[in-house]
């Protein structure tokens, strides 16, 4: 599944509150989960844990969107460019570590 099957499914979807687009892709090896904020901006996840609760995922896709949104709502940051704040990247790894993603 591409990026472009990400978006036509979510284009052909009527509006809806969860922006969790959950299960996207299962194969043997790997899961793959989506999620879409308002604004439109595509977050995939690839986890290789196949007994992943979805619950956790939407959690992690949650609490992500959150820090986000902060850094991206900070007056100093520039519209476009990339992230530079060591607090997200300091939130994000916490989150991903606490998820124990991060081996």
């Amino acid at each position: 599944m591409s990026l472009k099957d990400v978006v036509s499914s979510v284009q052909g979807k009527k509006a809806s509150v969860d922006t969790y687009l959950g299960l996207l892709c299962p194969t043997e090896d790997y899961k793959v989960f989506g999620y879409i904020t308002n604004s439109k901006i595509k977050l995939i996840m690839l986890v290789d844990d196949l007994e992943v609760k979805e619950a956790e995922i939407k959690q992690f896709f949650r609490v992500f969107h959150s820090k986000f949104a902060d850094a991206v709502c900070n007056p100093f940051y520039v519209i476009d460019q990339p992230i530079n704040s060591k607090r997200f990247d300091m939130d994000i790894t916490n989150l991903v570590k606490s998820k124990a993603l991060l081996q």
